[in-house]
C-alpha cells in the first residue's frame, strides 16, 4: 500500500503549520510608573495567532501581587485579555488560559504586527522570578 504522505497524495499545504514558542523573563514591578511592566513586541512583521500564554513562577513576589497580561496597542498600555489576575505571590505555580485565565483571559487571539503583550501587577511584585512562555503561529505561513 502506498504511503499517503508521499507522491500525489502528499498534503504540502498542511505541513506549513509550525508554531513558535518564546521564553521571556518575568519583570518584577515595584511601581506602576509608565514603562515599569512586562512588555513583549510581536517580532514577526505580520499578524500572528497567540495560541497560548503561560506564566511559570519559580520564586514568588515578596508582596501579595496578582498580574494581568494581554494584547495591547503599544508597550505601555495594560491589558488582561490573556491572563486576568494570576497570583504571582505563590511559588512554583504555572498558569495559562486553560486553568487560570480569569474572567477575561482567553487563548487563540490574533495579534497584529504593531501590537504588544503587556503585563502589570496589582501590587509590588519585587522578588518574583519566572518566565512567560508565548506559543504563536505566523499567520502568513499557514496555507
Amino acid at each position: 500500500m502506498a504511503n499517503p504522505l508521499y507522491g500525489q497524495n502528499k498534503a504540502d499545504s498542511r505541513l506549513a503549520y509550525q508554531p513558535k514558542i518564546v521564553k521571556v523573563p518575568l519583570v518584577a514591578i515595584a511601581s506602576h510608573a509608565a514603562g515599569d511592566h512586562f512588555a513583549w513586541a510581536n517580532p514577526e512583521g505580520g499578524d500572528i495567532l497567540v495560541e497560548s500564554f503561560t506564566v511559570q513562577v519559580t520564586t514568588e513576589a515578596t508582596g501579595a501581587a496578582t498580574c494581568d497580561y494581554g494584547i495591547a496597542a503599544d508597550g505601555t498600555t495594560g491589558s488582561d485579555t490573556l491572563l486576568d489576575g494570576i497570583d504571582i505571590g505563590t511559588a512554583a505555580i504555572s498558569g495559562s488560559q486553560g486553568d487560570s485565565g480569569g474572567t477575561n483571559g482567553v487563548a487563540n487571539q490574533v495579534m497584529s504586527s504593531s501590537e504588544w503583550i503587556t503585563g502589570d501587577a496589582s501590587a509590588d511584585s519585587s522578588g518574583v522570578v519566572g518566565f512567560a512562555y508565548i506559543k504563536y503561529v505566523v499567520l502568513s505561513d499557514v496555507a
